[in-house]
């Protein structure tokens, strides 16, 4: 990394969320204009709306230019919280400490209202209201936030805290982690939700979260799989063996196959509390995290940059970059969007992957991890955190908004990479110093 170059990119970068991506409350925005680096203007998505509709999801929203703004807040803010608090125990300045703490408060109000919908429900926030739509990112990315900040809050503060986890952990439960997605009726991977159980029963000593921590534990243990992404062995062991999917691969001796980089950074995220609060599975959380880590990184590129799903060949084994849009026959706008977008770059994975990266570094004695990180976080702009990057301009006329989205969660998520990055260099140098080396 060019240590030179990075304070001053660090210091854009902040000024970029504090003045651009933050709303008046202290909410991260998920993704405004890359253009004007302001909200989306009225007009923006013309041509596009349907993007935005699918059965039972058009009560969630009125404004199209606010859709998008607020959609992972949960997420954005999460990790900002955590990267102010990273900062503020680096540099002991109480300012990071003082914006962590307002945006813990917009997280606590917006949950609150959600609450009123369902005790333990944290929502997708289209147009910054209370909508039907979320996912396990957003409680895990908030839980996280207030796992980090904990330490620094009064007594009450605390409490509602630790009330929003253990009823956060409990809605999952009570769905039996069961929840529709963009329409689709879903089954969640059981095993994002362990590290919630584990957490729950710390904060709380409830034994009914244990309980279910050891519960999902050994069903995953038996499976023998990989938890939260596939394994680089399973992923080619699975491509040879499927038939043919769609037309892209019909008459083809070639395969789509994909680790996705921000499914490992997030389901890292996720089984965290289990590594990090002394589960007895520890190690083995760690060993999974570090396969996690193996298939993923296949997929950031020598430009640092992620590069979305690839073929792999099944008579050479040679993998090769996607430059094909898959048509698939979706009928959900949603899910047409995102086959649309397969073969593009996406920043929000790389950045996220690298904030992993650093993570896993904290725990396992390998240069490999901060070297990943570091070579992602040397190639980016500040200025230029594009959500998709049409590299092959393959993004058909109604979806070229996409390539104009300026990434929250790619901004948050490189603040958070540097401040944990620069804690663990600041921790191996006390510690070689106090070694007398």
């Amino acid at each position: 990394m060019n240590e030179s170059d990075m304070p001053d990119k660090i210091h854009r970068l902040e000024r970029i969320i504090e003045e651009k991506l933050k709303d008046p409350d202290g909410l991260i925005y998920t993704l405004i204009d890359s253009d004007t680096l302001k909200p989306f203007p009225e007009g923006f998505f013309s041509g596009n709306v349907d993007y935005f509709k699918y059965p039972g999801h058009e009560q969630d929203y009125t404004d199209f230019t606010g859709f998008l703004k607020y959609e992972n807040v949960g997420m954005t803010t999460g990790a900002y919280i955590s990267a102010m608090v990273l900062k503020h125990q680096l540099t002991g300045k109480p300012e990071p400490l003082k914006l962590a703490m307002k945006s813990f408060q917009a997280l606590v109000s917006l949950y609150e209202r959600c609450r009123k919908r369902e005790t333990g429900y944290f929502c997708k926030s289209y147009g910054g209201g209370i909508t039907s739509q979320t996912s396990s990112d957003q409680y895990t990315y908030v839980m996280a936030g207030m796992d980090r900040i904990f330490p620094y809050l009064e007594a009450s503060a605390q409490e509602q805290a630790a009330k929003m986890v253990v009823e956060m952990t409990g809605w999952w439960m009570d769905k039996n982690y069961s929840y529709p997605y963009y329409g689709r009726p879903l089954h969640w991977p059981e095993e994002r939700f362990a590290g919630f159980a584990w957490h729950a029963y710390k904060i709380s000593g409830d034994a009914v979260f244990r309980r279910e921590y050891k519960r999902l534990l050994r069903n995953l243990r038996q499976s023998g799989r990989c938890p939260m992404i596939r394994s680089w062995e399973e992923t080619v062991r699975r491509a040879k063996e499927r038939t043919p999917a769609g037309k892209i691969e019909q008459n083809s001796s070639r395969r789509l196959i994909y680790c996705n980089p921000e499914g490992a950074a997030t389901g890292f995220l996720a089984m965290l509390p289990a590594i990090i609060y002394d589960s007895p599975d520890r190690e083995w959380w760690l060993e999974q995290a570090a396969r996690m880590f193996d298939a993923s990184q296949r997929f950031i590129g020598n430009d640092g940059l992620e590069t979305g799903p690839r073929w792999y060949d099944l008579d050479t084994g040679i993998v090769s970059p996607l430059k094909e849009v898959v048509a698939n026959g979706l009928d959900n706008p949603v899910w047409k969007f995102h086959a649309a977008v397969l073969p593009k770059k996406s920043m929000l994975r790389t950045l996220m992957f690298a904030r992993f990266s650093v993570q896993l570094a904290e725990f396992l004695d390998d240069e490999k991890y901060l070297s990943v990180a570091e070579r992602i976080m040397d190639t980016q702009n500040p200025e230029n955190l594009l959500w998709f990057i049409d590299v092959e301009n393959l993004f058909e006329p109604e979806y070229r908004w996409a390539g104009h989205c300026y990434s929250g969660d790619a901004a948050v998520n490189w603040l958070w990479a540097y401040y944990a990055k620069m804690s663990l260099l600041n921790k191996q140098k006390k510690s070689t110093e106090g070694c007398g080396l």
